[in-house]
């Protein structure tokens, strides 16, 4: 079996200081899979936003993981944790925030870019596509609304990522109501994780 160089991007991983023993299983569930494909052989960094303040990445990344951090193409800030909020998108912000992420692919030569989160990220790793990035990007979708606003215009993006995975049937089918093919995996990484 080929042994890969693959990225990993999360986004807001970083948390105050008093929360990195509380995390959220957007950020558990992408660093067990990327410890689970480390023990198989793999060459696996972590991707994520830069946090404003004394952020501090969670006691679940692994000590000797490499974590490249990027900027992040949203108005709020950093944390996944915050006061308030500011919606949107900064158009430079989120141009700086591609242009940094398709910098590392190919500096770090990673055979596949994987993307974890709500559907915002596909349409992150279709732009990247977009952009001219020319691995396969990988995006396991654990939330989002479907079906979107303006989804004439997003499905060009989800069209552009080489494959979306989920790890509910039932998320599988809200996607595939909005005709976005997804692989289903059911993981147990969660039960695995809590003991039960």
């Amino acid at each position: 079996m080929k042994k890969l160089r693959i990225g990993v991007f999360v986004q807001r991983m970083a948390a105050p200081p008093e929360y990195k023993n509380n995390v959220s299983a957007h950020v558990q569930i992408p660093c067990k899979m990327a410890e689970l494909l480390r023990e198989r052989g793999h060459y696996v960094e972590m991707v994520t936003t830069a946090a404003e303040g004394a952020a501090v990445l969670p006691d679940c990344v692994p000590e000797e993981m490499e974590v490249h951090l990027v900027s992040y193409g949203k108005r709020q800030n950093g944390y996944i944790m915050y006061n308030g909020r500011k919606s949107g998108v900064s158009l430079s912000r989120l141009y700086r925030q591609l242009k940094e992420l398709r910098g590392l692919a190919k500096e770090n030569r990673y055979d596949i870019f994987h993307f974890c989160g709500g559907n915002g990220i596909g349409h992150l790793g279709g732009m990247l596509r977009l952009m001219g990035l020319r691995i396969p990007v990988v995006v396991t979708v654990s939330t989002g609304a479907f079906p979107e606003r303006l989804a004439f215009l997003k499905n060009v993006l989800w069209r552009r990522v080489s494959a979306v995975i989920t790890s509910t049937r039932y998320f599988a089918g809200k996607l595939l109501e909005s005709r976005i093919p997804a692989q289903t995996i059911n993981h147990g990484i969660l039960k695995e994780m809590s003991g039960v």
